[in-house]
């Protein structure tokens, strides 16, 4: 568990081999699906979860599971307007909540936000609320659920000068 304000040195994306092609050229205003933390470009803390991420991305295409690398250039992002959550409380709740109200849809209040990736039952709830299916009230109640079982940790580049900070550093081809 990260401590308050405490930056990960190293973040890990999960991808196809695809990516290789554009990271580069990345541009937020193109990312089309608002997640927990806003529309963004998310990094695991952990390698592990990004392995898991890149197989599951890899068995959806043709391309081959990619594992990418990064060094977080704290200093630079420690420069931005940041949002730390330690552990999945009512503050991160409350946090994915007004994410996820159409009037805040492609408004993001801060350039970075680093804390528990949601579990897999809250991202769902998240689809069956844009579809209609379920209600805030479902999402709360998942979000308490998963309080207590977190999956990870992840960062959150939300602009361009937070995305800035993450400095390519190599990837790899999973088996």
């Amino acid at each position: 568990m990260p401590k308050t304000n405490a930056l990960p040195r190293w973040v890990y994306y999960g991808t196809t081999t695809e990516f290789q092609r554009g990271f580069q050229r990345m541009n937020l205003k193109k990312v089309r699906q608002s997640r927990e933390f806003g529309c963004g470009f998310y990094a695991d803390g952990q390698r592990e979860t990004a392995c898991q991420r890149a197989r599951h991305s890899a068995a959806d295409s043709l391309q081959p599971p990619l594992l990418v690398t990064f060094r977080v250039d704290t200093q630079r992002l420690q420069q931005l307007k940041g949002l730390f959550f330690p552990f999945p409380d009512a503050s991160w709740q409350n946090f994915i909540l007004k994410n996820l109200l159409p009037a805040n849809a492609g408004r993001p209040e801060y350039e970075f936000v680093y804390g528990p990736a949601a579990h897999a039952s809250v991202l769902q709830c998240i689809t069956e609320i844009k579809n209609g299916r379920q209600s805030y009230a479902d999402l709360q109640r998942a979000c308490q659920e998963a309080e207590h079982a977190p999956v990870g940790y992840q960062l959150c580049c939300l602009t361009d000068q937070a995305l800035g900070a993450l400095i390519l550093k190599g990837s790899l081809v999973l088996a």
